[in-house]
């Protein structure tokens, strides 16, 4: 009997069959060198050991047990985690919300290829009212009917500065990437382009380079503690680092059928702010409160606001502390190796000033932005778009609501393909997959 075959990316916490990665698979190879690996488990756990002679219903609705079983197999292939039925129900909830079209073209291949990663890499709960770190059913079938059948896939992400765990530097960036969590969470995005129906895809990560927008996406205490020891010079080192270790790894990652490439930041908040000056006016970074009242500053004022308190301090008009900050300014230029390192800490300082000055409404307003016009482009460009930075807020997926909506032209409350990866703070191999992490994968936090 021929066996499914997937196209298989090693998520797994030990990457214990990396070597692999990227190669195409019978599903019953790769179940047998699973088996191999750890016959107690499979026994002790009820997994499919014939999984190419293994009878179900693709989409789960007779003898449910058996798909359950299947999928739980193929998650734990992948990954070395072992869900719980409630995790695996959610990818039969997902089905069922299906369009009958795409439903009807489900099979075994993309139970056991396309489903484990998903499921792998996102975490699902009933109901359309928000929770944080996880995504609606419905938004999981939406992001399926934008992939399913597409010749091409195009999704991007955002990525947070490549901070350190504070058990290890006090508020500083990492000496370099954390290489094997970055690969993980590369290989997630591999696993579900791999394993779909396109032919090719885009992939896009936009990162923070050392331009004089480099505090863009830091706390502004961590700049700030650079700023007063004299190492913004090192913050742009470090940044340089990051996007060349960055773009190193997606080079050695990179597929002929697969245009991956790490972008600048500053493309996209270059754009929030001409969106921002258009819409408010130019002087939109000083307002305390909305000039005018429409959905955007609606979730400004109702949903990030409250959030935006952690990025304080905002100095705001207040001379004596932007003086505190003016005072540390020429040891830092004194401290840069060359001319052109000089001009650059100056424009960094004067940015990180420029920023620190916005109301705390004005820097909400900014952060919401960033999340519609995200929401905007993927309705505009066909985007599926996968949040795997820090921080997963009410108001981001708001916001990005509100501008995939307003770009299709409807005011009908719409389910969008934007999910959230997984975040846990400590990781267990082998242990369940709720304690699997691709989110934040920068960050040392074990």
């Amino acid at each position: 009997m021929a066996t499914e075959q997937i196209r298989y990316y090693d998520v797994s916490i030990n990457q214990n069959m990396s070597q692999l990665t990227g190669q195409t698979l019978d599903t019953a190879e790769l179940v047998g060198r699973k088996i191999a690996a750890d016959p107690i488990l499979f026994k002790s756990r009820g997994l499919v050991d014939q999984i190419g002679n293994f009878d179900f219903d693709p989409i789960g609705i007779k003898k449910s047990s058996r798909w359950e079983s299947a999928v739980a197999t193929m998650i734990y292939a992948i990954s070395d985690q072992i869900p719980n039925r409630e995790e695996i129900k959610r990818g039969r909830q997902i089905i069922e919300v299906l369009p009958k079209s795409i439903k009807e073209q489900i099979n075994r291949e993309f139970i056991l290829g396309f489903l484990p990663y998903f499921l792998t890499g996102f975490n699902f709960h009933t109901g359309d009212h928000f929770v944080e770190d996880s995504n609606t059913v419905k938004d999981g079938a939406t992001f399926i009917e934008e992939v399913h059948g597409k010749t091409e896939i195009r999704t991007s992400s955002l990525l947070c500065a490549h901070r350190e765990s504070h058990k290890v530097k006090e508020l500083s960036l990492r000496d370099h990437i954390h290489t094997t969590k970055a690969v993980r969470a590369l290989n997630l995005f591999f696993g579900l382009v791999g394993n779909s129906t396109s032919q090719t895809s885009i992939i896009d990560w936009y990162q923070q380079f050392s331009t004089k927008r480099a505090s863009s996406n830091i706390f502004p205490e961590i700049f700030i503690g650079y700023l007063k020891t004299g190492k913004i010079s090192d913050l742009v080192r470090v940044l340089d680092l990051h996007q060349r270790e960055l773009e190193q790894l997606m080079a050695n990652a990179t597929r002929v059928d697969t245009n991956i490439s790490l972008k600048s930041l500053d493309l996209f908040t270059t754009q929030v702010e001409t969106f921002l000056s258009d819409r408010y006016g130019v002087d939109w970074a000083s307002h305390e409160k909305p000039g005018q009242s429409d959905a955007l500053t609606d979730i400004t004022t109702g949903f990030t606001l409250p959030e935006v308190t952690r990025l304080m301090p905002f100095y705001g008009q207040s001379a004596a502390e932007i003086r505190t900050l003016e005072a540390y300014r020429q040891i830092n230029i004194d401290m840069a190796e060359d001319q052109r390192e000089s001009d650059l800490v100056k424009q960094i300082f004067d940015w990180f000033v420029q920023n620190q000055r916005m109301t705390k409404y004005s820097k909400a307003l900014f952060e919401t932005a960033q999340y519609y016009l995200w929401g905007s482009t993927s309705a505009r460009d066909g985007l599926v778009c996968l949040g795997i930075d820090r921080d997963h807020s009410n108001y981001q997926r708001l916001a990005f609501q509100q501008g995939f909506l307003d770009t299709q032209g409807t005011t009908n409350v719409k389910n969008v393909p934007l999910l959230y990866a997984r975040r846990r703070d400590a990781e267990t191999s082998k242990g369940i997959l709720s304690e699997i992490s691709f989110r934040q994968f920068w960050r040392d936090t074990n």
